[in-house]
Formats: C-alpha cells, sequence, structure tokens
C-alpha cells in the first residue's frame, strides 16, 4: 500500500512540474513558441508569395513567448537563407505581449542578397528562420550559445514570384 501511495505521489509531483506556481527556481527552464499561432502556418508559405511592384512582402510573426523563468531575458534572431537579419531582447515584463515580427519585402531582400533579385532567387526554395534562447547569443550570426543557454526555434520555407501586386 505504501510503494502505490508514494507512486501516485511520485506521478502527481512530475505532472505538476512545469506549472506556474510549482516552477522550481533552481531549474533553467526554456523558452518556449506556441507552435499553433505563429503567422504565417508554416504550411501556408507552401504556396510562392510575390514580392513585385508595388507588394507589401510577407511579414513573419511569433506569438508571446512563454519561460517558466520569470527573470529571464530573451534573446531572439530572424534569419534568411542562413543570413542574420536582425536581432532583439524581450524583457521578462513584455513578454507576455511581445509579438516579435519581421517583413521580407524586395527591398529587404535585395538589401540582404546586396544585389537586384535574379531570376535564380525567384526559381529557388529559401529558408526563414526564427530563434529565441534565454542567454544572449555570443555568435549570433552563427546560432552560437553558451552551453548552459536553452533556446527555441520556428522555420518557414518559402518561395517568392515577382509578379505584380
Amino acid at each position: 500500500m505504501r510503494i502505490l501511495a508514494l507512486f501516485l505521489l511520485t506521478t502527481l509531483v512530475s505532472c505538476l512540474d512545469y506549472h506556474e506556481g510549482f516552477v522550481d527556481s533552481s531549474v533553467n527552464y526554456p523558452p518556449l513558441i506556441d507552435k499553433r499561432y505563429v503567422n504565417p502556418q508554416p504550411i501556408d508559405t507552401l504556396r510562392p508569395i510575390n514580392i513585385g511592384s508595388n507588394c507589401a512582402g510577407p511579414t513573419y510573426q511569433v506569438p508571446p513567448i512563454s519561460d517558466a523563468n520569470a527573470s529571464d531575458n530573451l534573446y531572439y534572431l530572424w534569419f534568411f537563407d542562413s543570413k542574420l537579419v536582425t536581432s532583439g531582447i524581450i524583457m521578462p515584463q513584455a513578454r507576455s505581449s511581445a509579438v516579435v515580427s519581421i517583413t521580407l519585402d524586395r527591398a529587404t531582400l535585395e538589401n540582404l542578397i546586396g544585389a537586384k533579385l535574379s531570376t535564380n532567387f525567384f526559381g529557388q526554395a529559401h529558408l526563414v528562420e526564427f530563434f529565441v534562447a534565454n542567454r544572449q547569443y555570443l555568435i549570433p550570426a552563427n546560432k552560437y550559445l553558451d552551453r548552459d543557454a536553452l533556446e527555441d526555434y520556428v522555420h518557414w520555407a518559402a518561395s517568392f514570384t515577382d509578379n505584380p501586386c
């Protein structure tokens, strides 16, 4: 009987481990992106996106990111085809309302590539990536973190057309 009671108590405690109010402050928890609410949904970017004349370009959004360690700053990086586009910090007090976004219009893409977009650009698949960590990236362009850091990420495959809007 004691073994059954101990088993049930252990099971109950393990189920409560990450819930608010039962967080062990000595544990380093990872930031978590609720991927159900990223916009656009990764499956929606499989169709080509127009970035020709008069096109706004797609906006990628990540919903508020949770982290059980209430005092953690969250550090994020946006990449396009493995090139760092931008980075930033989400302070703990802004975490519950911070929606992090990036718009990849034609001008932004040409600045990243360093030239006008060629026909090869439009004939390829591209990768948009978002990374978030609970420690500062030591080398952001390489996504290099301290070994104690934890991160989460989301990515989108994208293809573009030169059609006007």
